[in-house]
């Protein structure tokens, strides 16, 4: 398989709009500046098979470079197995050529494309790749949803605050104007700032993202007073991704995260989205046990989320 570069635009061209949002062209645009260059290796063989966006920066490749998770794209059908291997053969001849030190990689959950990680790992590992790291990655799934059966399905301790909630008058809202997509935001970096958790994105870069991704911001209110919230991005037709959720201090009593998930589960039901991923609780694969607790109380389904690393041994 011959490997090329491929311009940002030609790349944009040859995808298909079924693609996940992260893999875009103007999504992968956006976020240039974080790396020294953007570098898009595709793999030709009598027709164009595959392409993985890269961040070039410090002698690695990185994909992604500013997004949960990457993945090659298929830019032709079928793409076999044997694509695969040749594909990431070539990739790693490649960034030797070009005297690359890491090549970073971390697919997406098998929620997205069970198929092709299944073809992605196999090829990445039979090609020098490692498995650096695990992480445990929650969603919860929409279809048929009934809200009766959905409580007597998940863990009595989730049920029973679920149940708390539902009768502390919380109130839930989907954003309508920037004013409240900022107040959303506010409540997730009072959220993070307390429990001193590291919020990858300001809101200037939030609301720079969400001029290009479809989105809904949602608030939780007790009275007029909003005191959870969710950012939530639509990755494919199917499936959007919680990118951040989160409460304010000294309102436990009200359950409002338990609140929160319930809601998010009946509006995508009813808009016709199968998919709610909640994301993964492992950071660096060392699992947050509580975080990881109350997701499953909840209902969400556990998938890996994989992330490999192949070095250079040449340098």
């Amino acid at each position: 398989m011959e490997i090329v570069e491929m311009s940002l635009d030609e790349y944009g061209s040859r995808c298909s709009d079924e693609i996940p949002v992260f893999c875009r062209t103007d999504f992968l645009k956006l976020n240039q500046y974080k790396v020294d260059k953007v570098r898009i290796i595709a793999g030709k063989e009598k027709k164009w098979r595959l392409a993985l966006a890269f961040g070039e920066k410090d002698s690695s490749w990185l994909a992604p470079y500013s997004a949960p998770f990457a993945l090659p794209i298929e830019l032709s059908h079928p793409c076999e197995i044997s694509h695969y291997w040749d594909y990431f053969e070539g990739v790693t001849a490649y960034a030797k050529n070009e005297g690359i030190k890491v090549i970073s990689v971390c697919l997406p959950p098998d929620i997205y494309t069970p198929g092709l990680n299944a073809k992605c790992t196999n090829a990445l590992i039979g090609n020098g790749f490692k498995l650096l790291y695990q992480e445990l990655n929650y969603s919860m799934s929409t279809v048929g949803f009934d809200a009766e059966l959905y409580k007597s399905n998940i863990q009595h301790n989730a049920r029973k605050n679920l149940n708390i909630s539902l009768k502390s008058g919380l109130s839930f809202h989907r954003c309508e104007n920037e004013n409240e997509k900022k107040e959303a935001y506010s409540v997730i970096k009072t959220n993070r700032e307390i429990k001193g958790y590291y919020l990858a994105m300001s809101e200037d870069q939030v609301l720079s993202t969400i001029k290009i991704i479809n989105h809904d911001f949602f608030l939780v209110k007790i009275r007029d007073k909003a005191i959870a919230a969710a950012i939530v991005f639509h990755i494919t037709k199917s499936a959007v991704q919680v990118v951040y959720w989160g409460d304010i201090p000294n309102v436990g009593e009200y359950k409002p995260i338990n609140y929160l998930s319930f809601q998010l589960l009946n509006y995508y039901s009813l808009i016709g989205i199968e998919t709610v991923d909640i994301g993964p609780s492992c950071p660096g694969g060392i699992p947050n046990y509580g975080l990881c607790s109350f997701k499953e109380g909840i209902g969400c389904r556990i998938s890996s989320k994989l992330r490999f690393e192949w070095r250079n041994k040449d340098l």
